[in-house]
């Protein structure tokens, strides 16, 4: 593990997932964090089913790099046994989680991120997201989480989120108890990074849920409650990213740069992802970068 003396978070370790097909990509987020938190100032650590070249890795004095030694799957059975060793490397008692293709916009908001520790501490919470559940575009009705003004916020920046909601586990960034998803890791052996993104996992018995395709909030009750995980679960009350809303700032801006493996840029030219998609592009120069090939459509290239 790397000492950072100038850690800003207590207890808090930045974690990447990524694959052997996306170091390039790991590059280009680590050089995000590191102008809007500075990797000087955090604990964080790029997880992979394998690194092809170790002698390439990015930042290698700032982050930690953990690999599961597992051969690459499309079908995702790499996840387990990677998380696993991911998980059981960080010391800290909380996990910020990423994927490599989420690409910091802002400068991380230091002093709101500790008060929301704290909050994970004095309440015991399990699981924040900051996925854009557009609550009310959406219809939803989400409980206001009571004790957010305690820990510095308003008083509805949080809310509960609906356990049957398709993503609860949603791997937009989030923060995570990281024994509570090693939890669901033990009981979901061959979970894949999908099935825990759509929150379908299984229960300490094995069993699953049915789906009911045609709301968002789908989800059955769990068979047997003495089975099912009691986690405290909540959200943001913001619309942190999302294809169709203007970005609101809480705790951090971010935006998602790939989808099926290539950039997104067939958004719209008004849309305000795809600006800042081309942005990155231009300010890396990475259409004369090879190594970012096969990331572009070849239309775009």
């Amino acid at each position: 593990m790397i000492s950072k003396p100038n850690n800003k978070f207590s207890d808090l370790h930045f974690l990447i997932h990524s694959n052997e097909n996306t170091t390039p990509i790991v590059r280009l987020s680590l050089k995000y964090f590191d102008k809007y938190i500075g990797l000087d100032n955090i604990n964080i650590t790029v997880m992979s089913n394998k690194f092809l070249d170790d002698s390439n890795l990015p930042y290698k004095e700032q982050v930690n790099y953990v690999s599961g030694d597992v051969k690459y799957c499309g079908g995702g059975t790499h996840y387990v046994p990677t998380i696993s060793k991911a998980l059981d490397f960080i010391q800290e008692k909380y996990i910020f989680m990423f994927t490599e293709d989420y690409m910091l916009t802002q400068p991380i908001d230091v002093v709101a991120l500790n008060n929301m520790i704290s909050l994970f501490k004095g309440e015991d919470v399990d699981l924040l997201s900051f996925s854009t559940f557009a609550i009310k575009a959406a219809g939803l009705t989400f409980k206001t989480y009571e004790h957010s003004a305690k820990y510095g916020f308003k008083e509805d920046d949080l809310l509960w989120t609906d356990e049957k909601h398709m993503h609860v586990y949603s791997v937009q960034p989030c923060i995570w108890k990281r024994s509570s998803l090693q939890e669901i890791i033990k009981y979901n052996p061959t979970m894949n990074i999908h099935h825990l993104d759509t929150s379908h996992i299984a229960d300490k018995k094995g069993r699953y849920r049915t789906w009911n395709p045609y709301t968002i909030c789908g989800y059955s009750d769990w068979e047997n409650p003495d089975d099912e995980y009691k986690f405290k679960k909540l959200c943001t009350n913001y619309y942190i990213f999302d294809f169709g809303w203007q970005p609101q700032f809480f705790i951090l801006g971010y935006i998602e740069i790939l989808r099926h493996g290539k950039f997104m840029v067939s958004l719209g030219d008004e849309n305000w992802v795809q600006k800042i998609i081309y942005q990155i592009i231009n300010e890396n120069n990475l259409k004369s970068d090879p190594e970012y090939d096969r990331y572009f459509e070849p239309t775009l290239k």
